[in-house]
């Protein structure tokens, strides 16, 4: 687990080591295996860690050619593993079993409705590692709220 401020690199790393776990993977027979990258909403896993994960393929030919298939959120590759976006929903992620998931910014996954989905994300992404031994990698910036002030000072007597 790695806590870091913002903007210091973090998801790239990630991508990188999600990456390189889907392409270095053997092959497994009859079995579907996922590199995973979880973000707080689905526009995020793509606009951060899955571009991140992607860049590799668009700038080396033969990475490329190592692509079986392509969508706006997976990477199908020869090794059998896809590489592949989620956004914070513990559902999304049941019956998959991974190699390596990244979580990005787990401090601020909030459900819609409000309450925090950081504890139950990680309960359904452990099984995904259970008969692999893969890696989770949890990354996050420091999160706490704040107790709001009635703004009043107390005065002096």
């Amino acid at each position: 687990m790695a806590i870091v401020g913002r903007q210091s690199g973090k998801t790239r790393l990630a991508a990188a080591i999600a990456t390189f776990e889907a392409i270095s993977a053997e092959r497994e027979p009859a079995s579907d295996l996922f590199a995973v990258l979880v973000a707080q909403d689905q526009r995020a896993a793509l606009r951060t860690s899955f571009r991140y994960a992607a860049a590799p393929f668009e700038a080396s030919a033969m990475l490329r050619h190592s692509i079986v298939s392509q969508t706006a959120d997976t990477v199908a590759l020869e090794t059998g593993v896809t590489l592949a976006a989620y956004p914070c929903r513990p559902a999304a992620v049941r019956g998959l079993r991974a190699r390596v998931v990244v979580v990005d910014e787990l401090a601020f996954f909030i459900s819609t409705d409000g309450r925090p989905t950081d504890v139950e994300m990680l309960r359904a992404l452990r099984p995904t590692l259970a008969t692999t031994g893969g890696k989770l990698i949890v990354l996050s910036s420091p999160y706490a709220t704040r107790r709001r002030s009635s703004g009043r000072r107390a005065r002096r007597r």
